[in-house]
């Protein structure tokens, strides 16, 4: 049985930001846009959801470097459904009160959908983790 699976996300979290002194520490949701396709032998089926998850950001700069170490997650767990995403990061980002921060981060990040759908029989237990590299712009 060969499966294929091409999935999009695209995230908008709101956020509040609890501890912002040297440390960072932020509490929020996130609404998780999914879209593509999961192929399983001659079956296609279509993938358009909106998963609503929660995020937590816990952020620390090294004084007098911009330089920063970072964890998120984002995660919510009900019924037979769990999806999770979590990174931790090392980062640098220019300093400025003027003009938008920009910064260049890279890190570990694990990404899991297990979900157990009874009436169709359809049960996903995916795992994608890895290095990442992001640009980063702050406004």
């Amino acid at each position: 049985m060969a499966t294929t699976i091409d999935l999009t996300h695209t995230d908008l979290t709101l956020y509040y930001e609890i501890i912002d002194i040297g440390f960072d520490f932020d509490v929020g949701i996130t609404a998780r846009s999914l879209e593509g396709q999961v192929q399983m032998d001659m079956t296609t089926e279509d993938v358009d959801e909106i998963i609503p998850l929660l995020y937590v950001l816990g952020k620390m700069g090294l004084p007098f470097t911009r330089t920063y170490f970072a964890g998120t997650a984002n995660a919510l767990a009900f019924g037979d459904r769990e999806v999770s995403d979590y990174a931790i990061t090392i980062g640098w980002e220019t300093e400025n009160f003027i003009l938008p921060e920009f910064g260049i981060e890279g890190g570990l990040r694990r990404f899991t959908v297990d979900v157990a759908e009874q009436d169709t029989q359809v049960n996903v237990d995916m795992e994608v983790d890895g290095i990442f590299v992001n640009l980063t712009a702050h406004f």
